[in-house]
């Protein structure tokens, strides 16, 4: 398996997160925020596949680090008796998803500037890993359910709605369609952050 970029995950400024986002889906021209290590990251794509290679790199990168994240949860839901370690847990898959949302960002827009025409679709190994995230995030609910730990269980089912929409974005058969869908995840970015930090 190729080496993956570190990503140090940090706490978010709540009143800020709207206009980075605002900020990072509007801009055509935006730099790529992705910090990592090696040649290869700082070697400006040659033609369309390299563009496309290197988006579907990024993007499996965080679908790995939120299955690893959820075997996280489901493993503190047994084993841990403070709510609000296992409510951090959960906060943090968030905290993936924004990644992955920011890689799809880097990627549609070195696909633009490059006016790429061979995109089809990414590999389908990014919709196996949403899937099985998707129903690991099911688990993590009927573990909370079972434990009694049922003011978690609204925030967990956003996180399944996070998900859902993050397969979409990988089902994309072309661009526009990406696009489009960075676009609807800017516009419900509000009520998401809202409810991340109601608890």
């Amino acid at each position: 398996m190729k080496d993956h970029p570190a990503i140090d995950f940090r706490p978010m400024d709540v009143e800020g997160e709207e206009d980075r986002f605002s900020e990072t889906l509007d801009s055509p021209d935006i730099e790529n925020e992705i910090e990592c290590s090696g040649e290869r990251c700082f070697t400006p794509p040659e033609d369309d596949w390299e563009i496309i290679n290197r988006g579907s790199d990024f993007i499996i990168h965080g679908l790995e680090t939120l299955d690893e994240q959820l075997d996280i949860i489901a493993t503190r839901i047994d084993t841990e008796n403070k709510i609000e370690e296992i409510l951090k847990n959960i906060r943090k898959g968030f905290s993936i998803i924004d990644d992955i949302i920011l890689y799809a960002t880097t990627f549609i827009n070195e696909a633009s500037e490059a006016k790429v025409e061979k995109f089809r679709g990414f590999i389908s190994d990014l919709l196996d890993f949403a899937n099985t995230n998707i129903t690991k995030t099911l688990v993590i609910v009927r573990k909370l359910r079972a434990r009694s730990l049922l003011s978690l269980i609204p925030l967990t089912k956003d996180l399944i709605m996070e998900q859902k929409h993050i397969k979409k974005l990988v089902s994309s058969s072309n661009l526009e369609q990406v696009k489009e869908l960075l676009k609807e995840y800017r516009r419900t970015i509000r009520r998401r952050v809202s409810r991340r930090y109601s608890i």
